[in-house]
């Protein structure tokens, strides 16, 4: 059964813990999963957590995006603030336009830090920003995304494969210096 969604909650982790420790320390609490629907980790990858049409607490009506890191003492890292983006179009796309809210306007709380929502409202009302990816096809999609910005190899990589560790990292040491190369006008 689908739920109303009504607007989209943006959350800070105040940790720099991966996605699977806060996965496992929310199921210790005696939760069926992950809190949080959407993950956003260091490297900017996001996982997905709790299903969509499943929620949890107060905000019944919710899709709950966490980024994970001390975000009331660091900035958003540029390639988790792109994957937010990503994920807001994907969101904007396929299933609508909300509204988005810090943590702290439903509850007394720091969260989401000094993270600045105001980009990610403006985003979401333009809708030349939706990213088009069709229901079925998204995952290949993806992976022809990253054979032409030279991350992988479609032909040796499918979209089920399991990545290896080394491999995610390879991937976001890559991401990272070209946002370097990008910053030092390379």
């Amino acid at each position: 059964m689908k739920r109303l969604l009504l607007n989209i909650v943006l959350h800070h982790s105040a940790c720099e813990n991966t996605f699977e420790s806060i996965r496992a320390g929310h199921i210790r609490r005696g939760w069926s999963d992950v809190f949080y629907h959407y993950v956003i980790d260091r490297n900017g990858r996001i996982h997905e957590g709790r299903n969509i049409n499943r929620a949890s607490g107060r905000r019944l009506n919710s899709i709950e995006i966490c980024i994970i890191g001390r975000l009331h003492i660091r900035n958003i890292f540029p390639v988790q603030h792109e994957s937010l983006l990503t994920l807001l179009g994907i969101i904007k796309k396929n299933i609508g336009i909300f509204p988005i809210f810090g943590h702290n306007f439903f509850d007394r709380t720091i969260c989401p830090g000094n993270l600045d929502i105001k980009p990610y409202i403006e985003f979401m009302q333009r809708k030349e920003d939706a990213v088009t990816i069709s229901n079925e096809n998204w995952k290949d999609e993806i992976m022809e995304k990253g054979e032409e910005n030279n991350l992988i190899t479609v032909g040796t990589h499918k979209a089920t494969d399991k990545a290896e560790k080394w491999f995610v990292l390879a991937i976001a040491n890559r991401i990272i210096e070209r946002i370097r190369n990008l910053e030092r006008g390379k």
